[in-house]
């Protein structure tokens, strides 16, 4: 709600240039060609960047893919012929909960965080993940008939109240 009134602005000048990401990205076509669905996974929120609370990430971790889980049937039963991409800092383990047939892992080797984030504009909808990056790859994001659903709110990233767009559907 803070910036609303520079909403095209700030969407013409948050554009990463050509000569840092992959325009031959895999992932583009995809995206693209697909009924496409982004997936945030962030790992180790409280346990990186030395912070230590391991625990506290864990929960984190198990409470953000309950929440994905849940988003992915209200998908399911709301477009046709959904596909499921899955970001994340770490993937370590995710393929226990996300099968492999049905979820695309995105990893980029290089420019990671930059290519990731160019790709955010290549997908249709979003189950936007509690993160600032993802909140922003979904706000970003141009497709006018994006569905955007995002976490309750004990799994907000930010203590602003107004964190998330009235428009996106709250998944409990």
């Amino acid at each position: 709600k803070y910036f609303k009134t520079f909403e095209k602005d700030l969407k013409s000048k948050f554009i990463i240039k050509d000569k840092y990401v992959n325009k031959n990205n895999k992932f583009i076509e995809l995206l693209k060609n697909n009924n496409s669905v982004s997936i945030s996974v962030r790992q180790n929120r409280y346990s990186e960047r030395g912070k230590t609370d391991k625990e506290k990430s864990t929960k984190f971790a198990k409470n953000t893919i309950n929440y994905i889980n849940r988003s992915v049937s209200f998908f399911k039963k709301k477009i046709s012929n959904p596909k499921f991409f899955i970001w994340s800092n770490d993937f370590t383990n995710l393929n226990n909960y996300f099968n492999e047939k049905e979820f695309t892992f995105i990893n980029n080797d290089s420019n990671k965080s930059l290519n990731d984030f160019n790709l955010f504009k290549y997908s249709k909808h979003f189950i936007v993940g509690p993160t600032s990056f993802h909140w922003w790859g979904a706000w970003l994001n141009e497709n006018p008939d994006k569905i955007c659903v995002r976490p309750p709110d004990h799994l907000n990233p930010s203590n602003n109240k107004d964190f998330w767009p009235t428009s996106w559907i709250q998944i409990d």
